[in-house]
């Protein structure tokens, strides 16, 4: 869920993403069985690697820290974040203050005017219940953090539900582990206002302000990425150019992390359904005692 600063208004906000070679993918079950589509396997890959992120014993928390760059001024923010399991409520994931403070706090409480709720919300975008709501494309790729990536697009099909499908983006993805390493992206509101703002006629100062969020996973745990900064970027335009009137930005960036129940190096392998680093042949169920696969019963926090 995305929070950005609209001048005097808070902009609405939420989950969501998109990919350019042609995958159309509402039709998912029929582009599964495409084998001549190269995307396929690479939307596979992604969805085993959205699982991890729904995983039943992944928990984790870590620092967060929040700087606001207004023009003229700069202001920061430190929270400790915690991604949890909950029984009743399913996956959690709420910010302290304060190393003896238990009481959940909302950011925009305390005078956070732009952030991102969740850094690690762009997996979803790429598990298969997301399919049908989704446009996915190959468009090539570039490096990113000393990896060879392939870039996906990734477009909302209408109509748009915050939380669900309301983001158009690119993914750059690792495609050896088909874990996100980079994502850009921009809300499906904001989109088509520079979509009028480009075609319109000017200049005229346009009052929204249009956001983008740039998101890294840097953070490697047992083969797993995790977020490791979001840089949130706010503009205010005049109708007709390209070219900003105003910005405003914001980063927030994760450290110190402490990972409760992450899975083995071996067994994130399985689910990623890469070979094993070792022995020979397939990788095998985990040993009894050992944490359990997706599908059995969650554990108690």
């Amino acid at each position: 869920m995305l929070h950005a600063l609209r001048r005097r208004t808070l902009l609405r906000a939420t989950t969501a993403i998109g990919l350019v070679f042609f995958l159309g993918v509402p039709a998912a079950a029929e582009d599964e069985t495409d084998s001549t589509n190269p995307a396929v396997p690479i939307l596979r890959g992604l969805d085993r690697a959205s699982r991890l992120y729904l995983d039943n014993v992944l928990r984790f928390a870590c620092k967060e820290k929040i700087v606001e760059h207004d023009p003229g001024a700069k202001r920061a923010f430190s929270f400790d974040y915690m991604y949890v399991y909950d029984d009743a409520q399913g996956y959690l994931d709420y910010r302290t203050q304060g190393s003896k403070s238990t009481k959940p706090v909302d950011p925009r409480s305390v005078g956070v005017r732009q952030f991102l709720a969740r850094g690690s919300m762009w997996v979803l975008i790429f598990n298969q219940s997301r399919f049908s709501s989704h446009r996915y494309r190959l468009v090539g790729g570039s490096p990113m953090h000393g990896i060879d990536a392939i870039k996906v697009e990734f477009e909302p099909l209408p109509p748009y539900v915050d939380g669900r499908n309301d983001w158009f983006g690119t993914a750059w993805v690792d495609p050896n582990s088909y874990q996100l390493l980079h994502v850009e992206a921009m809300k499906a509101s904001d989109h088509r206002l520079l979509q009028e703002i480009a075609h319109s006629r000017g200049p005229t100062p346009i009052p929204e302000w249009i956001t983008d969020v740039a998101t890294d996973f840097e953070v490697v745990k047992n083969g797993i990425r995790f977020p490791s900064r979001v840089i949130i970027t706010s503009r205010q335009y005049l109708s007709g150019e390209g070219r900003p009137l105003r910005q405003a930005s914001s980063t927030q960036t994760y450290s110190n992390y402490r990972f409760y129940g992450v899975r083995t190096s071996e067994e994130v392998r399985t689910l990623l359904g890469l070979a094993p680093l070792t022995g020979v042949g397939l990788a095998t169920q985990p040993e009894a005692g050992s944490a359990p696969l997706p599908g059995a019963s969650p554990p108690s926090p």
